[in-house]
C-alpha cells in the first residue's frame, strides 16, 4: 500500500493532489448537442470547461514545462501532436481535433478515522462492512481515492474474528475485492453503518431481487432495515417507545440537483412523486434533541432524511434538509469571487470551487457530521448489527440484538 497517497491534517484525511488527463474535446456528443462545425480557439475550449479559472492561470498552463495542454490533429485517419511551443491561446481547435488537459486533481477530505475500514460479519455470501461517516462508496464528484471502493481494493481494512470464522479470510477477501466491489444498496456519504457487499455476481443478483420483492405484505419487506437518527427538537408525534408511520410520497424538487421533498398538493411539477413509507419510534427525548429508530419500508433516495425534516425534526448535521444555524453563513461562490487559491497545493494556482469552500467553512465551524446510522439489517431471517455510533447520547437505551465488541 502506498501511504504517501494520503496525509492527515487535524481530524481529516486528505489525498495528495495528483495529475489526471481530462479531455476537453470529444467526438462523442449527446443527441441534445448540435454537432460543432466551426473551429474554436484553445482559450475558448478551456474557458467553456473551466469558467471559474482566472485568465492568468490559463496562460500559465501554456508556459509551464512540461506543457499541461496537448493538442492532437487528425488528418487522413492519423493523429499528430502539435508541438507545445506552437500552442497559444489563439490556436484553433477543429471539431476533429483532441485537446487534453493535465489537471492537478484535488479531492475533498474525509474524516481521518475512516481507515482502516471494518468488516464485521459474513454470511450467505454477504460481506458486512461498518461504513464510516464522510466517505462515499463509489468514485463520484471530487472523490476518487477517498472512497470505500478504493480502500477495499488496496486492502485498507480489518476483519472481525466472527467474520473470519465464517469464511471471510484474508485470501478470500483479497480475491473478491481484486475482481470487483459489489455494494448491494446505496448509503449516503454522510451516513454510517451497515453496508452489504456481495462476494459474487450471483449473490448480487439474489440481493437485488430481495430488495425489489416486497413479499405478500407490501409493508413487510424481505429485507428489514433499522436506522438510528439524532434529530433536532423534541419529537411529540407519539409517546416515548411508540411507533408511528410516515407515508408521504417523495418527489424530486424541480430545478434542484439531488434534492427531494414530500407532502404538499399534487401539481404538474410533482408528477414523479413516488410512494414512500417509514416507521419511526422515539427512543429518547432530550432538552433540544431526540433519538429515533427508523425502519424504511421503501427505499427512496434520502427517504429518512426527507421524512424527518418534513415532520419538523431534521437530522443533526444534515446540511441539505436541516436548519442548522451555520448553513446560512456558508458563502455562495461565483466566478468573480472564486479567487482564493488552494493553500494545500504548491504546484498550481487553482481557485477553490464552491463545494470546497462550503466544506472548508463547515469544518471551520466545527459542525457535526450527519447523525444517521444504518444500525441493523435482517436478511431472510438472519440479523446483523453495526456498532453503536459515538454520537448517541449517553444514557440512551438501545435494544441490542447481539451485544458484542469488535475484535480482530
Amino acid at each position: 500500500m502506498n501511504e504517501e497517497e494520503f496525509y492527515v491534517a487535524g481530524p481529516f484525511q486528505f489525498v495528495i493532489p495528483y495529475y489526471v488527463t481530462v479531455p476537453l474535446t470529444s467526438s462523442r456528443r449527446t443527441t441534445l448537442e448540435p454537432p460543432r462545425t466551426s473551429p474554436r480557439t484553445v482559450q475558448q475550449v478551456f474557458t467553456e470547461r473551466y469558467p471559474y479559472y482566472p485568465c492568468h492561470v490559463f496562460h500559465s498552463l501554456l508556459t509551464t514545462q512540461p506543457c499541461r495542454l496537448t493538442l492532437s490533429r487528425r488528418s487522413r485517419g492519423e493523429c499528430d501532436n502539435v508541438h507545445p511551443n506552437s500552442l497559444s491561446p489563439d490556436t484553433l481547435v477543429h471539431p476533429s481535433d483532441t485537446l487534453l488537459f493535465q489537471q492537478h486533481y484535488h479531492e475533498l477530505p474525509v474524516l481521518a478515522s475512516v481507515r482502516p475500514l471494518r468488516i464485521i460479519d459474513f454470511f450467505n455470501g454477504l460481506i458486512v462492512l461498518d461504513k464510516p461517516q464522510s466517505v462515499p462508496i463509489h468514485p463520484c464528484g471530487k472523490y476518487h481515492k477517498n472512497t470505500v471502493e478504493y480502500f477495499l481494493k488496496r486492502g485498507d481494512y480489518v476483519v472481525a474474528d466472527q467474520a473470519t470464522a465464517k469464511g471471510a479470510t484474508a485470501e478470500f477477501l483479497k480475491a473478491v475485492f481484486r475482481e470487483r466491489v459489489r455494494p448491494c444498496h446505496r448509503l449516503d456519504k454522510g451516513t454510517s453503518g451497515i453496508l452489504l457487499l456481495a462476494s459474487t455476481q450471483a449473490v448480487a443478483g439474489h440481493m437485488n431481487r430481495l430488495f425489489e420483492d416486497k413479499g405478500e405484505d407490501e409493508r413487510s419487506p424481505l429485507i428489514q432495515k433499522t436506522y438510528l437518527a439524532l434529530v433536532h427538537g423534541r419529537v411529540q408525534k407519539a409517546p416515548l417507545g411508540e411507533t408511528f408511520c410516515v407515508d408521504y410520497a417523495i418527489y424530486a424538487v424541480p430545478g434542484r440537483n439531488s434534492e427531494f421533498w414530500c407532502g404538499g398538493q399534487e401539481d404538474d411539477s410533482k408528477k414523479d412523486r413516488k410512494p414512500a413509507c417509514t416507521y419511526v419510534k422515539v427512543i429518547w427525548i432530550g432538552t433540544q434533541e431526540s433519538m429515533v429508530e427508523c425502519k424504511p419500508v421503501t427505499g427512496r433516495t434520502h427517504q429518512i432524511r426527507v421524512h424527518l425534516a418534513f415532520l419538523g425534526h431534521p437530522i443533526v448535521g444534515d446540511d441539505l434538509y436541516g436548519k442548522s444555524t451555520w448553513k446560512a453563513t456558508l458563502p455562495k461562490v461565483s466566478g468573480d469571487s472564486a479567487v482564493l487559491l488552494d493553500p494545500l497545493c504548491v504546484e498550481c494556482a487553482r481557485p477553490w470551487e464552491e463545494a470546497e469552500v462550503r466544506l472548508a467553512m463547515q469544518l471551520s465551524h466545527s459542525c457535526p457530521m450527519l447523525c444517521l446510522h444504518a444500525w441493523r439489517y435482517t436478511i431472510e431471517g438472519i440479523t446483523t448489527e453495526a456498532p453503536i455510533p459515538a454520537w448517541v447520547p449517553s444514557g440512551v437505551s438501545i435494544n441490542l440484538y447481539e451485544s458484542r465488541p469488535f475484535c480482530v
